[in-house]
């Protein structure tokens, strides 16, 4: 039985060699074969065979076994998230701005087919300067989203922004916020 031992590397990176485990061969006998897998870089599974000319061995009735190949997807970090300034209103919601948004480990070759979303939130509703937003719902999107997945650690947590103090004026009686 000559059996495909499975393998994986992570999108993008050059694929290891592919090999095989040999059993029931007798004495010092060995075979010659190639494992190849099905093309293929996205992230997944692919079936992995073993290639033999059975012809050159008659005196065994050989077994070929196929692997799995898996591309794992890549890790990546996310940071430059900055939080908008806001006029006070009694809420904790916090707008995002992704304009400036790095998304580290993220192949060149993917750039502008990989984005962000998230939520933000400010940690009190109250009037003051460079409040602390946290950044939560941390999100992957994007042509390129199945090839990639945000890293456990290392990910943009919070941001930082103003909630100010509303300005009324006058305008033909009312007031306007």
């Amino acid at each position: 039985t000559i059996t495909a031992n499975n393998a994986s590397k992570i999108y993008g990176e050059e694929d290891p060699a592919l090999t095989a485990t040999v059993t029931g061969a007798a004495g010092s006998d060995t075979f010659n074969y190639t494992v190849n897998r099905v093309a293929g870089n996205n992230a997944g599974d692919y079936v992995m065979s073993v290639t033999v000319n059975e012809a050159d061995y008659p005196n065994y009735d050989l077994t070929v076994v196929d692997g799995t190949f898996t591309v794992n997807r890549r890790e990546v970090v996310v940071s430059g998230i900055e939080a908008l300034d806001k006029n006070y209103d009694g809420k904790t919601d916090a707008e995002l701005n992704f304009a400036n948004v790095r998304i580290e480990n993220m192949l060149s070759a993917d750039e502008g087919k990989l984005s962000v979303t998230a939520t933000g939130s400010f940690e009190t509703a109250e009037i003051g300067k460079g409040k602390n937003v946290v950044i939560s719902n941390l999100t992957l999107s994007g042509d390129a989203v199945n090839n990639y997945v945000l890293a456990a650690n290392g990910q943009q947590t919070t941001a930082k922004a103003d909630v100010s103090e509303q300005t009324k004026k006058a305008e033909e009686g009312n007031f306007v916020a």
